[in-house]
């Protein structure tokens, strides 16, 4: 916010500005209510619907702003300062329009009564429409205080004295020009009367002027007639001449041909001997010409000649040497791709037994455990299973202060409060937000990194349960016992660690089935760029949540708290949609062997819960799905480009 000008504000009384408040547009008050609900939720429940229309908010913000400003309010202080700054300027800029030749505020100082009286009308007449040109006097003298120009209370009530005077007279001048219009339209109505009945006179003259016309008419054409028999008769006879005087004169027209044509057939002849003489006098001339040059260049050819062949020769040198270097630097290429291959053999080995080495580390922890932590028991010549129980707990809250939110009727609520929530501690609060609930509706688990989990998890389990997410770490427990007491438990959202970072997809996989549809569950690990270490099983029933890029400093505003069941507001979606964003965004994907197609459709449908509410694809989305690529042979330009193309990058 700018800063406020408190020398304004005390340049007038308190009577005075709040006068003024009535003045101000209300749409900037409004802005201020609207902008902060909870701040003055008693005056809103008061004015009802926040519309300038509306009877109560004319009638009841202004004096509303006021006492907000005299109470200390810094946003309705800022509003009532800049007002009265634009009430000021206005006033000088009226000023400047309304006299001839301009004046400045210092000379307004040095006016008398009538002066300004006269100043007051001006501006009414010739300004648009503004609050200074009202005719409440305070709102003028306001305008002439804002401008140091201070006016004692005599002066004041003299200008008053004079400005209702003169309104009175103009009230009068309107009342006789009223009357005045008055008489006009009587006369007008006995002028009308008159001219009706001149009217139908004349239209009965022209009607007796027609009939006459039209026997005028008639003898016209009588009379066309006969002209038009003479002009045909001599139509006919100047034909007559003119074709006798076309034969006299194609006659002369031969004979004279005839001599002009011996006439040129003679110059012809003339002309062509000389032209011939002068051409071969030049063209003897330019063969001698010709073939002195030719002696010339073909000289320079020949010098040109030898020493290109010297060249030659020097190249063919040098083609032979580098030949030497290319064959040798083709055996290098052959060693070096005889070895990428082997280091691409020992790379696919690596991941194809990584599952293997990853279950013998685990099976390594089990055999050398602490005596203190095992349990063994061997019975009929068998070891029963290791029987650990998980561990259950709850965080503490990450925020100080907690709030009841509003009620929530339907799911763009349950939206606004969670990206509230999410705002402490993250930009891009609607992306995330969006693509969580998306994940859920879809019967998907989310995955986030454990350093961050704490700032999502609990800003959804606030609002569906009330409290702190129910925290479950995997220490190698029993699956049933941990599944059977997820789905007892009263909390709607779980939060899961341990079980990605001990490399357990046998147990994220029956969670994820039994579960995912009846709690929103989110599931920890280390490093969010070790999701591509899993299997395709974790992508297929899972979305990658990464948004650390998004995380901020935590903001000291209190968490909203609810008990709302979001799967009333479920959304849902045709197939046309989920069509047309398959092959939108992902079609191109899967041709390029990108993506799975079944991962492919799975995204799909999130993302058409996703759009939904958003017009585009946001960053935060992009760097998700990236997640879900695999690796091929594409050059990283072309698979840079495709991405481009289909909106992911």
């Amino acid at each position: 916010m700018d800063k406020i000008n408190y020398d304004l504000l005390n340049k007038l009384t308190n009577e005075e500005k709040q006068t003024f408040c009535k003045y101000v547009d209300l749409e900037v008050f409004l802005t201020l209510l609207k902008k902060d609900k909870r701040r003055y939720d008693k005056y809103i429940k008061v004015l009802g619907r926040l519309e300038r229309r509306s009877v109560l908010v004319q009638k009841l913000l202004p004096k509303y702003a006021f006492d907000l400003y005299q109470k200390g309010d810094e946003g309705f202080t800022f509003v009532l300062s800049t007002a009265l700054g634009k009430h000021r300027d206005k006033f000088i800029k009226d000023i400047e329009k309304c006299l001839e030749p301009a004046v400045s505020v210092e000379d307004i100082k040095n006016y008398n009564t009538d002066d300004f009286t006269d100043l007051f009308f001006k501006i009414k007449e010739n300004s648009d429409k503004t609050i200074v040109c009202d005719t409440d006097i305070s709102v003028f003298i306001s305008a002439l205080k804002l401008n140091d120009v201070c006016l004692s209370d005599e002066i004041v009530d003299e200008i008053r004295i004079e400005i209702k005077q003169i309104s009175a007279l103009h009230k009068k001048e309107n009342e006789y020009k009223a009357k005045l219009e008055l008489e006009l339209r009587k006369n007008e109505k006995v002028i009308s009367q008159k001219y009706e009945y001149e009217k139908e006179q004349i239209e009965k003259t022209l009607q007796e002027v027609q009939i006459e016309l039209n026997h005028a008419h008639r003898r016209e054409q009588s009379l066309n007639d006969e002209i038009e028999k003479y002009k045909t008769c001599i139509t006919n006879k100047k034909e007559r001449l003119i074709e006798e005087w076309r034969t006299e004169f194609d006659k002369e027209i031969v004979a004279r041909k005839k001599a002009i044509e011996e006439e040129l057939q003679l110059f012809t002849r003339e002309s062509k001997e000389k032209v011939e003489k002068a051409i071969k006098k030049d063209a003897e001339e330019l063969k001698q010409t010709f073939e002195n040059e030719f002696e010339n260049e073909k000289m320079l050819a020949n010098k040109v000649i030898i020493e290109l062949k010297e060249k030659i020769v020097s190249l063919e040198q040098e083609r032979s040497l580098l030949e030497g270097t290319v064959l040798e630097l083709n055996s290098k290429q052959q060693k070096l791709k005889y070895s990428i291959k082997s280091l691409e053999k020992e790379e696919t080995y690596y991941f194809q037994h990584l599952k293997e080495r990853v279950l013998n580390r685990k099976l390594d922890e089990i055999v050398f455990l602490d005596d203190k932590n095992k349990k063994t028991a061997i019975s009929s010549g068998s070891m029963e299973i290791n029987s650990k129980k998980p561990i259950f707990y709850k965080w503490q809250t990450f925020s100080e202060v907690a709030e009841e939110s509003l009620e929530v009727n339907g799911i763009e609520d349950f939206i606004q409060d969670f990206c509230d929530n999410l705002a402490l501690n993250f930009e891009n609060v609607t992306e995330i937000a969006l693509l969580i609930i998306a994940a859920f509706f879809n019967n998907k688990v989310v995955i986030v990194e454990d350093s961050i989990s704490q700032y999502i998890v609990e800003s959804l389990s606030q609002l569906i349960d009330g409290q702190t997410p129910l925290v479950i770490e995997y220490n190698g427990a029993d699956e049933r016992g941990i599944i059977e007491f997820i789905r007892g438990a009263e909390e709607k959202v779980i939060y899961i660690g341990g079980v990605l970072n001990k490399f357990d997809e046998v147990m994220f996989s029956n969670i994820c089935r039994q579960l995912s549809d009846q709690k929103y569950i989110f599931f920890g690990i280390s490093q969010i760029q070790d999701v591509p270490l899993f299997s395709k099983n974790i992508l297929s029933n899972a979305f990658v949540l990464d948004v650390e890029d998004s995380l901020i400093i935590a903001d000291r505003e209190p968490i909203l708290v609810g008990n709302n069941n979001i799967e009333d507001y479920k959304v849902t979606y045709q197939t046309d949609e989920y069509r047309k964003c398959y092959e939108q965004y992902f079609k191109r994907l899967v041709s390029k062997k990108l993506i799975s197609k079944k991962l492919a459709f799975d995204l799909s449908k999130l993302l058409c819960t996703y759009l939904k509410f958003m017009s585009s694809i946001g960053d935060v989305v992009k760097k998700c799905i990236l997640h879900y690529l695999q690796d091929t042979d594409m050059e990283d330009a072309e698979r840079d480009d495709l991405l481009e193309r289909t909106g992911w990058k």
